[in-house]
């Protein structure tokens, strides 16, 4: 009995860490994607790309964390209870919390937008933005492409 729950929880723990790795591997191809395009788009200089790039991941790392930090975790903690179970007071920390997390970012934004101004321009910047947008967009369709071919093989 104890060897058959060993062995359950052992295929449990590998299927669990292979698709975090899954998810990795998923989440580095997109970032790699998303180099290439924005390479594409902004046309850099190797002068402004040799400064551009360390400050966009510096961005990019910024972002991150205030997005995944304890300023979002209400978000993620919304997703998974009902909708018709909660308060009213539940309602307006998760309101509170969502307008909060959203003004980080764009201060980040703002922040990064003067920073990347002075390395590529006002054009250029502009550009990054917009593509970042796209390039977004681009990926939500082909998932949801994606998506429907395989419920359609069901």
């Amino acid at each position: 009995m104890k060897f058959g729950l060993l062995i359950t929880i052992s295929l449990c723990m590998a299927l669990q860490m292979s698709a975090q790795d899954r998810r990795e591997e998923i989440k580095e191809k997109i970032e790699s994607k998303k180099i290439a395009y924005l390479s594409d788009k902004l046309d850099l200089s190797p002068e402004e790309a040799q400064v551009f790039w360390p400050l966009y991941n510096e961005y990019n790392e910024e972002l991150w964390e205030t997005r995944f930090s304890g300023a979002w975790a209400p978000r993620r903690a919304e997703r998974t209870e009902r909708k018709d179970e909660i308060t009213d007071a539940e309602a307006d920390k998760l309101l509170e919390s969502y307008i909060s997390s959203q003004q980080s970012e764009i201060d980040i934004k703002r922040k990064y937008t003067d920073k990347f101004k002075g390395v590529i321009g006002s054009i250029k910047t502009l550009k990054l933005w917009r593509s970042e947008r796209k390039f977004k967009e681009d990926i939500l369709k082909q998932t949801k492409h994606k998506r429907k071919g395989r419920s359609e093989r069901r």
